[in-house]
């Protein structure tokens, strides 16, 4: 499942134009010295790596995570896609793909319980249609929207262990002002 993912992903990304490659890796870029100090190695917690595969805002769409965790947290680098469309007019596919990273924490609600997840996703949040007068009915290229979120997961085997995940991610994305979105989650954690 983990490689039918990543194929996927992958070719959706080789679909993308060369200016829209450039500004994804910009981002990617970006999105990884913002991420640094979040996945860094805390001295006093035992900390493992993590990949999860799946969709919502864990996964910045439908896609992929790797992330740091412990027994009570999830510290993830996220890459996915939020959007796709096919146009028959057109004959064109496009997938929107972007980054994310988050944080999410089971000891808020309880500290003997560790399958209720409540945490910050900042990252891709949705997709915009550009308008272009010159392209056919006016519709241009899509493009990611980037934001933040609130989320909310439970983890049907506890955060630390591997297992099925279930959420729900209200965020707000800021593109010519602020636009509202909501992940639905279901999603993996391999390890």
């Amino acid at each position: 499942m983990k490689h039918s993912v990543a194929v996927m992903i992958l070719s959706m990304f080789y679909q993308c134009s060369i200016a829209e490659k450039r500004q994804f890796f910009k981002k990617s870029i970006l999105s990884g010295i913002v991420a640094v100090p979040l996945l860094m190695q805390q001295v006093w917690a035992e900390e493992t790596l993590s990949f999860g595969a799946g969709l919502g805002a864990m996964y910045s769409g439908l896609g992929i995570n790797v992330g740091l965790k412990t027994n009570k947290q999830l510290k993830y680098l996220a890459l996915g896609c939020p959007g796709y469309s096919y146009s028959s007019n057109r004959d064109d596919h496009e997938a929107v793909c972007g980054l994310g990273i988050g944080i999410l924490r089971t000891d808020l609600f309880s500290a003997v319980n560790n399958k209720h997840g409540l945490g910050l996703h900042v990252g891709a949040v949705g997709t915009k249609r550009e308008s272009n007068p010159a392209a056919p009915f006016g519709l241009g290229d899509m493009k990611a929207v980037y934001g933040a979120g609130v989320s909310y997961v439970y983890f049907w085997n506890g955060i630390s262990a591997p297992g099925l995940n279930l959420g729900i991610t209200p965020a707000i994305g800021f593109d010519n002002g602020a636009r509202g979105s909501l992940f639905l989650q279901i999603g993996y954690q391999f390890k």
